[in-house]
């Protein structure tokens, strides 16, 4: 991405990292396949008493910080806990204890001039049919007037824009639209 965003001469532009779990259980490259988030997620549970909510909890309460950490401009990933959860099989993010927590990092996230992802990494690769993050989380964004950027956490140019038409079709797209940046030139921290 930051390549991408040198070619467009966008210098002002950069993608920031945080060093997170799947460093443990995979190489840089290589894609963190489900048998691997199944792992991750027996491991995390250990520290957490099995209480996978409390985890959730966790994660929100990390992700909540991530603009202060690193000052990014576009939070991406936002609920990676439901990457391979679409079926509600690990849990059920209607359940207060998985919805509560990520509203809360919303709420603070809200606060601050970014724009928020929506992901069809995952459909591309053929873990989910939807995007994410969930409809659910997607109405509180829609709702509370933030910006969204839609993306395929492409890796190579057959998917730069994979899903895109599928999903600005659904209900996503028809919650979203009045939100989606659509422009680069919209992004609330372009110099103009």
């Amino acid at each position: 991405l930051n390549s991408f965003f040198a070619f467009c001469e966008r210098h002002d532009f950069r993608v920031k990292f945080i060093k997170t779990q799947k460093q443990l259980f995979s190489r840089d490259e290589k894609e963190l396949t489900k048998a691997e988030y199944l792992r991750l997620l027996d491991a995390a549970k250990r520290y957490y008493c099995g209480d996978f909510y409390q985890l959730i909890s966790h994660y929100y309460e990390t992700l909540s910080t991530v603009v202060e950490r690193t000052g990014c401009q576009i939070v991406g990933h936002f609920d990676l806990v439901s990457k391979f959860n679409e079926d509600n099989s690990i849990f059920h993010d209607e359940d207060p204890r998985a919805f509560l927590p990520a509203v809360d990092a919303l709420d603070m996230l809200l606060k601050k001039d970014v724009l928020f992802e929506i992901n069809t990494g995952a459909m591309a690769r053929g873990y989910r049919k939807n995007p994410y993050p969930s409809l659910d989380i997607l109405k509180k964004l829609c709702t509370c007037g933030a910006k969204l950027l839609l993306t395929s956490d492409c890796h190579d140019a057959v998917n730069l824009d994979f899903g895109f038409e599928e999903v600005l079709s659904s209900e996503v797209g028809k919650l979203a639209s009045e939100n989606l940046i659509k422009n680069i030139a919209e992004m609330p921290f372009i110099k103009k």
